[in-house]
């Protein structure tokens, strides 16, 4: 019998669970001892995904373990190795071409530039606001609170930094109406073929002054984030001219009815959704954010995708977040990596080999033994502020 090379095999103690990232079907089976020695033969990597059933070995469980490779398409059985156009599969085992030690080598060569391939995206908390959250933050793309604000000779270099990386984007957070170099910001955008994106709070756009103009006028991306529903709906701003993106936070299942009906009323083309943690709302989350079983085998991830989930976390890989004191961070929910004064390609380098954020994956903790782990969406802010690994009714 030979299995297909899109298709992965992933057990535990007492069930097995065949995926094919190819046509994204699947099935889950119990360990009997004949299915034992067949999966240990599947295991060994010099077998190449082609194993011989003994006739001893085809009991019940087998046999319909056979008949279910076959339904998914993710195998073949043949009577003899001639029966096969190709007798063996390469299993869909992972090789990181540039991993830990390379990139090592590399950067004590002095090859540092090759860390910009790394870096995606940057944000950059440009300054603060009166209505800023630091704990909502740590969750999303929000403002904060804080008199302080960074200097327009960094966001200068980061702008530069970023027009040299892999993908250029950039999401600047803030009150950017009350920013001491506004006019000399927006200047330094045009410069560089970058994606720049500003990410405001609605209550803040209401209150400054000629605030639709001036977003107008710039012909950036806008994030207007909804903090003040009532005065949304309220307000009498035409925005159809606008390339801008309305985020709505969700505190209650109650919330959604109303953001809907503003939705319609202000005919919000793009929009999104994003749950917020207040710290009195769990029951919000289980009930509504929290996956089950087949949540996850609806995601229908392709070979790459799943070799991503064994290595990096998708949410958070080559992400920097710049903020208002200075401190450089890859995740604001661990410790600050480094300042904003050092090089970007330092601060990468430092993330790649001893961070935490970018390669945290579902391999500890609750998440270990499960057999969706690998379909499972990365772990996300949430598990980090509710410190719980899992976020899902399957374990």
């Amino acid at each position: 019998m030979k299995l297909y090379e899109d298709v992965f095999v992933w057990r535990n103690e007492r069930e097995y669970f065949i995926y094919n990232s190819k046509n994204y079907k699947s099935f889950l089976c119990d360990s009997t001892p004949c299915l034992e020695i067949i999966y240990n033969r599947i295991a060994d990597f010099n077998n190449l995904y082609f194993i011989l059933i003994e006739e001893d070995l085809l009991d019940v469980s087998v046999k319909n373990w056979i008949d279910n490779i076959i339904k998914i398409d993710a195998g073949c059985v043949g009577e003899s190795l001639d029966s096969f156009d190709s007798p063996v599969s390469f299993p869909p085992l992972l090789r990181i071409q540039t991993d830990i030690e390379r990139i090592k080598w590399m950067y004590s060569q002095g090859y540092t530039g090759e860390m910009l391939k790394y870096l995606h995206d940057i944000t950059i908390h440009i300054n603060g606001s009166l209505n800023g959250n630091l704990y909502y933050a740590r969750q999303m793309e929000y403002p904060i609170k804080t008199a302080n604000f960074i200097s327009i000779d960094v966001v200068d270099n980061l702008l530069l930094y970023v027009s040299k990386s892999v993908t250029k984007n950039i999401c600047i957070i803030g009150n950017i109406f009350s920013y001491y170099a506004f006019d000399r910001l927006f200047k330094t955008i045009k410069i560089y073929d970058i994606n720049v994106s500003i990410c405001i709070l609605f209550s803040d756009f209401i209150e400054a002054e000629n605030a639709m103009n001036i977003l107008n006028n710039i012909n950036l991306k806008v994030v207007l984030i909804i903090d003040d529903i009532i005065g949304f709906r309220e307000c009498i701003c035409d925005y159809s001219n606008m390339d801008i993106q309305f985020v709505f936070p969700i505190l209650k299942k109650d919330d959604i009815s109303e953001v809907f009906d503003v939705i319609d009323l202000k005919k919000c083309n793009d929009y999104l959704l994003k749950p917020l943690y207040n710290g009195d709302n769990m029951s919000f989350f289980k009930n509504n954010v929290y996956l089950r079983k087949d949540d996850i085998l609806n995601f229908k991830l392709n070979k790459r995708e799943v070799y991503l989930h064994y290595v990096v976390n998708t949410n958070f890989f080559g992400k920097l977040i710049y903020m208002p004191d200075n401190k450089v961070y890859s995740n604001l929910n661990y410790s600050h990596i480094g300042e904003n004064s050092e090089l970007v390609t330092e601060l990468i380098y430092r993330e790649i080999v001893n961070g935490k954020s970018w390669r945290f994956i579902r391999d500890n903790g609750d998440c270990s033994n499960c057999l969706y782990k690998y379909l499972c969406p990365s772990p996300s802010n949430y598990e980090l502020i509710f410190n719980k690994m899992n976020l899902c009714c399957t374990i």
